[in-house]
């Protein structure tokens, strides 16, 4: 991919070997706020079976101490998740502290990301490939929660696929928590957070887990439908006003199965602590019919 060198956050390092020479830094891949990211080769690896590694790269000096501190944090958590079986996780394998940086080796996924599917309408319609990528979403997510972390940044731009659209890996942990009880607010992306991660909820704190949950819900509406519910889950936004005010408001708006609509209304049930368990989605998700409505459904809406 090319990208504008003036736009990076550090510099291109593409062509460069880090970790005393064995990953060669083979092309920059993306970048974010503060870092970049290479398709990096293994040179340890066979020239005949080449292996590749995702590389982030990060600043490794003159940092905040409350950058500090979310690093090592990002660090921890993303240590925690890659000890896991789970093949839906994009494990973090190796860290490399190199002169001003460092480095994340990192699974490789070239599939791209969940956000690029859904742009380019991979799923819409297909039942089957929707229920088995996100059911592979959710074992991830439960893998993650098994090992005491939560994401807190779930969204189709943080989830990565091994082929496009399909082999979903969990990724980013910047924002994520071992905490169950969070009173850190506004922490996410805001068409994802749950509405009880918005500080306005005026509420001391919320449960990290149950806010994933609503993540999940507002990612599984993108797959089915090509759009999201609502804008920010506050009052302040019209279409969650109505959702507040009627519970089938998505019923009347989205092309889904009254089945699919009562699955979501336990998602995103405003009472956290009653949303539905990721086991439970789990298995609600495998023996419903159809995310879109019947003949009958379209009849009885006219």
């Amino acid at each position: 991919m090319n990208y504008q060198k003036e736009a990076l956050p550090i510099p291109d390092l593409s062509g460069q070997s880090v970790g005393d020479g064995r990953f060669k830094l083979v092309e920059l891949i993306g970048f974010g706020a503060s870092g970049t990211v290479y398709r990096a080769l293994d040179t340890q690896s066979d020239p005949l079976d080449p292996v590749y590694f995702a590389i982030k790269c990060l600043p490794n000096t003159e940092l905040s101490q409350d950058s500090l501190a979310w690093q090592q944090r990002e660090i921890a958590c993303h240590w925690l998740v890659s000890r896991s079986s789970s093949p839906h996780i994009c494990k973090l394998h190796q860290i490399i502290e190199e002169g001003l940086y460092m480095y994340f080796v990192l699974d490789y996924c070239p599939g791209g990301d969940l956000f690029t599917a859904i742009k380019l309408r991979t799923y819409e319609g297909n039942v089957s490939l929707i229920k088995k990528v996100f059911i592979e979403l959710l074992d991830g997510v439960r893998a993650c929660h098994s090992a005491g972390v939560y994401h807190r940044d779930l969204k189709p731009e943080n989830i990565l696929c091994v082929e496009p659209g399909l082999g979903i890996r969990v990724a980013d942990f910047g924002l994520s928590t071992t905490k169950l009880v969070s009173r850190e607010f506004n922490v996410g992306s805001w068409d994802y957070l749950s509405p009880e991660c918005n500080f306005e909820t005026e509420s001391p704190h919320y449960s990290s887990l149950h806010s994933d949950i609503w993540s999940l819900g507002i990612i599984l509406v993108n797959m089915v439908s090509g759009r999201s519910p609502w804008g920010p889950a506050t009052p302040s936004d019209r279409n969650f006003r109505k959702y507040i005010n009627n519970p089938d408001f998505l019923l009347e708006v989205l092309p889904i199965s009254r089945s699919f609509n009562e699955i979501l209304k336990q998602i995103f049930h405003l009472r956290e602590s009653a949303r539905i368990s990721l086991s439970r989605l789990r298995e609600e998700i495998i023996n419903l019919d159809t995310f879109y409505p019947s003949e009958a459904d379209l009849c009885n809406a006219s």
